[in-house]
């Protein structure tokens, strides 16, 4: 008896997990691993030499020149891999940044499209990657025809009530008709 209630509610919960507690966690994660990052960058505790210094030219008016490095926040991709601001400065119509590649979170993002990949059934090698997405395409996108389920379905549950309903569209036609007369004019104004 508890069994009977319990049973659906666990089920429930895992597939409220499965669709929006996998994003949830990987994004606390992600956040968690940010404020550590920054701490570690505020304090000044990364080694100069793997930074990476990367230059934006920018064109903007009255800009103001800043020749000496500051602390920043924030992240940038590049070539696919995905870097976290830790100084900036400004000189002339270029912006330098020195990064340092944030590896922990493109590995989150790397786990979280496999485990996307495996659910949604992409991760077969056996078939070729344009029929993968067809496939999850067409699962998407199918046509459904609602009232002929319905039909069926109180067709095999009552034969009467099936009988009924088969009587009263006897009467419809099974094609379009033309009509006999030619349709009234508009009216000239």
């Amino acid at each position: 008896m508890i069994v009977r209630k319990v049973a659906p509610a666990l089920l429930a919960c895992i597939m409220l997990f499965n669709t929006i507690g996998y994003r949830l966690f990987v994004s606390c994660l992600q956040n968690h691993n940010d404020q550590q990052l920054e701490i570690k960058f505020d304090n000044s505790n990364y080694d100069d030499e793997s930074l990476v210094e990367i230059k934006i030219p920018v064109n903007l008016p009255y800009q103001i020149n800043r020749p000496e490095y500051e602390r920043f926040d924030g992240e940038i991709e590049v070539d696919g891999i995905l870097y976290k601001y830790v100084k900036r400065k400004v000189e002339n119509d270029t912006l330098f940044l020195q990064c340092i590649p944030n590896t922990a979170k493109m590995n989150l993002t790397i786990a979280v499209n496999k485990l996307f990949k495996s659910t949604a059934g992409l991760d077969d090698p056996g078939v070729p990657m344009g029929a993968k997405s067809a496939i999850v395409v067409k699962k998407l996108f199918t046509e459904y025809d609602d009232s002929l389920f319905s039909y069926r379905s109180i067709r095999q549950s009552t034969p009467a009530l099936a009988h009924a309903l088969a009587s009263c569209s006897t009467g419809l036609a099974s094609r379009p008709h033309t009509s006999p007369e030619q349709p009234p004019e508009q009216p000239s104004a």
